[in-house]
């Protein structure tokens, strides 16, 4: 009788354990500002969140070994892989741009999904609440169709005033804290 064949090629603590902050940047859109956080592991893993105005994650990409699996509020869950040119710049890559090297699946690949959720699960950079967001939109998959009209205005309609000013410093005050103190070996 064949003994299963026993592998440690895929090794999700090793992925996600070793995702570090790299980048921090501020996108400026016609009608709102965008924040970009990229966390990147040496072992071929990247996870990528974008946050509008209000705090509302409002995209992520997580990358492995080629591997991709997005989200956004507009397009909801896609898998796909990275077919990679010499030329490829980082913002055809996440930014899916008309030449983009990312090729979606025609329909969710379930064992990629369940891979990236298993990298997730050791991911020591995010706090408790923003990988539960995470994770829960990679499981449900939340579409701006899927909300009332009620909670699509409280969301995601654009504030005003210093609500909105102090929710914007924090926002970008907490993320370079982040990012400078995981510089720091832990204890």
């Amino acid at each position: 009788m064949s003994q299963p064949l026993k592998t440690d090629f895929f090794k999700p603590e090793l992925l996600g354990g070793s995702l570090k902050p790299v980048a921090e940047d501020l996108i400026h859109l016609r009608d709102q500002r965008v924040t970009s956080s990229w966390l990147h592991s040496d072992h071929g893993a990247d996870l990528i969140l974008w946050w509008d105005e209000r705090g509302n994650l409002i995209k992520q990409h997580v990358s492995f070994w080629g591997q991709v699996v997005q989200w956004d509020i507009v397009h909801g869950l896609k898998t796909g892989l990275v077919i990679e040119k010499e030329s490829d710049s980082p913002q055809e890559i996440y930014l899916g741009g008309k030449d983009s090297p990312v090729h979606f699946d025609s329909s969710v690949q379930k064992t990629t999904l369940a891979q990236a959720l298993e990298i997730l699960s050791f991911v020591k950079e995010l706090d408790g609440e923003e990988l539960a967001q995470v994770v829960r939109n990679f499981l449900e998959a939340p579409t701006l169709k899927d909300f009332k009209d009620s909670e699509l205005l409280r969301r995601f309609a654009p504030e005003r005033g210093l609500k909105r000013a102090f929710k914007r410093w924090w926002r970008s005050w907490h993320l370079k804290l982040k990012l400078l103190f995981s510089w720091f070996p832990r204890r």
